[in-house]
């Protein structure tokens, strides 16, 4: 059966303009005449020369968002294989973690106002230095002590 039809509707048919049916014409699609296309030859000419290209365009498409979803099935495979390893900890667990450590150096140091003046009272400078440094050196050891994701120190923390 042949089915002749003008240029605007074969445009529809493809959903494309004149114009790309006009480059279409230039490069091989078979034309009746002016305006007069039979669909059909149009069609066979399509799946041939678009559509066939268009299909393995998708095929490559495809291709290539098989081998990311398996490249990142992967890392999801790596980080659980580490978190059960504990390898990983949890950006809540470090926050929570962090948060502590902070919190022990925060109380040491307002702690210092109180401490210091009884401790300081009727020494020379060379005592109070050393008094200073001690209480400095006992934040720094709250703050750096050995922890769950902490290991013990491998020098002491000197100022």
């Amino acid at each position: 059966m042949k089915i002749i039809a003008s240029t605007q509707q074969v445009a529809d048919f493809f959903n494309v303009s004149r114009r790309t049916l006009y480059n279409w014409a230039q490069a091989g699609c078979p034309k009746l005449a002016r305006g007069q296309w039979n669909l059909k030859q149009v069609f066979d000419w399509w799946i041939q020369n678009i559509g066939a290209r268009r299909i393995e365009e998708r095929d490559e498409d495809l291709k290539k968002a098989k081998l990311e979803f398996w490249r990142a099935r992967g890392e999801l495979e790596e980080l659980k294989v580490k978190e059960k390893k504990k390898e990983l900890i949890s950006r809540e667990e470090v926050e929570r973690a962090w948060a502590e450590r902070v919190a022990v150096v925060v109380s040491g140091l307002n702690i210092l106002c109180d401490r210091l003046p009884p401790l300081l009272e009727g020494k020379d400078k060379d005592e109070t230095r050393e008094i200073i440094k001690s209480e400095v050196q006992g934040i720094k050891a709250a703050y750096a002590r050995p922890g769950e994701h902490t290991p013990p120190p491998a020098e002491t923390l000197e100022t």
